[in-house]
């Protein structure tokens, strides 16, 4: 009898362990499956009040879905195609005048879904700017040219150009080149975001840029100059973007959490300011979140030029704001 009661305990112990080996290696694989899920999330904290955002991976172009992640190499091709359609502006060229605001529509007429360059003249309000998506997704519409237009309220809308699936996934916009007015003072929230932009014109009497305005811009060439006016660059308004070569002018004080993170293409920066502006923030937990970039997100290039004036080189680099990201301060004269 007392050799059983052992035998059973042994037996009971022993089940015991196995329970608890497989409980820690479902803890663990449950931990490997949560960290694989954040693969699309872009770096940003993370908060239950804050949906986490992916990058673009669908786009609706010449009357078809291209899915990047069913197949990369069509949405590659789509993305591409688009690109030369927009370059090659007299496939279809068009000049209209509206006449008031939420006109284009039937001012356009039958030409809507098959002009690929659109010049507008006249008041455009977002109701145009809806339509104009409608255009770039169903029909070929690739360039905007608005010198001459007529913004309500000199700002770019909300989400201009912006469209979301399942309130999580970015949908990629096929407009490739867009030529803004002057007298533009403000470009909105998300306006435009996620684009297949390799070219814009930023207004000379641009005053505010607000949050994501230019997120996963990551065909956008080249170099961009900030315009004198603007004097905050908010959270992610450039984050993922493709640019080269960044000019910031002397007036700017506040570069906000991620402004430039992951811009994996950035060669130069040059920053007018004599006194580095604030480079950091802090996210909803407490964590300081760096502009260009730090251990936890991608950032630039550590090692890119930052051209800075003379005299402000030990400033920078000792910089508690962010700019200490930057290995390689040169002076100007």
């Amino acid at each position: 009898f007392i050799p059983n009661i052992f035998y059973l305990l042994f037996n009971t112990i022993l089940m015991k362990k196995y329970f608890a080996t497989i409980l820690v290696m479902m803890m663990f694989l449950s931990l490997a499956i949560a960290c694989d899920s954040s693969d699309d999330h872009d770096g940003g904290p993370v908060s239950a009040e804050k949906t986490i955002e992916k990058a673009p991976y669908i786009m609706y172009a010449h009357g078809k879905k291209y899915n990047r992640k069913e197949n990369a190499r069509e949405f590659d091709e789509a993305v591409q195609m688009v690109i030369d359609e927009a370059i090659n502006t007299n496939i279809a060229s068009e000049s209209v005048t509206t006449t008031d605001y939420g006109t284009l529509e039937a001012t356009l007429g039958d030409k809507a879904m098959t002009v690929t360059d659109l010049e507008i003249n006249g008041p455009i309000d977002l109701t145009d700017f809806n339509f104009m998506k409608k255009c770039a997704q169903q029909g070929n519409l690739r360039c905007l040219i608005l010198f001459n237009a007529d913004i309500k309220n000199k700002k770019i809308p909300d989400e201009a150009f912006y469209e979301q699936i399942d309130g999580v996934c970015p949908v990629l916009m096929p407009i490739a080149r867009v030529f803004l007015p002057d007298d533009v003072l403000e470009i909105g929230e998300k306006a435009f975001a996620s684009m297949v932009m390799v070219e814009v014109h930023l207004p000379e009497n641009l005053r505010k840029l607000d949050d994501d305005c230019f997120r996963y811009s990551s065909y956008l060439r080249g170099s961009l100059s900030i315009p004198d006016g603007v004097t905050e660059i908010p959270d992610h308004a450039f984050f993922g973007s493709g640019i080269s070569k960044l000019e910031i002018p002397a007036g700017v004080t506040e570069i906000d959490a991620l402004s430039f993170a992951n811009n994996e293409n950035l060669q130069t920066i040059t920053c007018h300011a004599a006194y580095p502006p604030l480079s950091a923030d802090r996210n909803e937990h407490g964590e300081t979140v760096y502009a260009f970039g730090d251990r936890l997100h991608r950032g630039t290039p550590r090692d890119i030029s930052v051209y800075i004036p003379k005299g402000s080189k030990a400033r920078y680099a000792d910089s508690k704001s962010g700019w200490q990201w930057f290995s390689n301060f040169v002076e100007m004269e």
